[in-house]
């Protein structure tokens, strides 16, 4: 593992802390090309740092030609941030957590033998 000013490697990866409510973006890097080339195509994942589940953001894959493609990459992910592109992942991990939670609670009432009607009365 290799750190850096920006973000963190690890093979063909690094994570991006995006100093937000302990967000952070994983940017899966793949060249492409050929080995000669400098073209890569990517795909994010995000999570909160409390939780260990990365969260695939999308389909979409995007295309950097780059020189320094690490570094190049924590910048796109940052301006990307910087944009609101992550807004609508991050709203949607929130919820997909909050769902869990009620799941959860649910689950521990019955198994304790109380119904959600029985807690309504």
């Amino acid at each position: 593992m290799q750190n850096n000013q920006f973000y963190t490697k690890l093979g063909m990866s690094i994570t991006v802390n995006l100093h937000y409510n302990g967000y952070m973006v994983r940017a899966n890097q793949l060249k492409t090309g050929g080995r000669e080339s400098n073209t890569y195509d990517i795909t994010l994942e995000l999570r909160r740092k409390d939780i260990s589940k990365w969260d695939m953001m999308d389909e979409e894959i995007f295309h950097i030609t780059s020189e320094s493609s690490n570094l190049d990459t924590a910048k796109f992910i940052l301006d990307k941030f910087a944009e609101g592109y992550f807004k609508r992942f991050i709203d949607r991990y929130e919820y997909e957590l909050a769902c869990t939670d009620k799941g959860v609670e649910l689950e521990e009432t019955e198994r304790n033998g109380v119904s959600i009607e029985q807690q309504r009365n």
